[in-house]
């Protein structure tokens, strides 16, 4: 949730560093992943605004993964939601 991640994914990206998009997912067992976290109980429409807030944060990633997540990462609609999304994105 920093100020200024685009600029800093900028500064790796020209060093030569590949970077990820660490999302944040609802966890098996209690925990706060943190706000617009990835949450199995979100109806279809909202988790998709939160993927795409998350994903929108900043350019230049190459991929993704998770914050805690271990609860959202066995949901399969959810996650086929994200692969849907990250498809899409290239």
């Amino acid at each position: 949730y920093g100020e200024d991640v685009q600029r800093q994914v900028d500064r790796a990206r020209t060093a030569g560093h590949e970077v990820l998009l660490h999302l944040p997912m609802q966890p098996e067992a209690g925990g706060d992943p943190g706000p617009k976290a990835l949450l199995t109980s979100l109806p279809p429409g909202a988790l998709a605004e939160r993927i795409a807030w998350n994903m929108d944060r900043f350019t230049g990633y190459v991929g993704f993964n998770n914050h805690m997540g271990s609860k959202f990462t066995a949901d399969a609609a959810g996650m086929g939601a994200v692969m849907r999304e990250a498809k899409a994105r290239g």
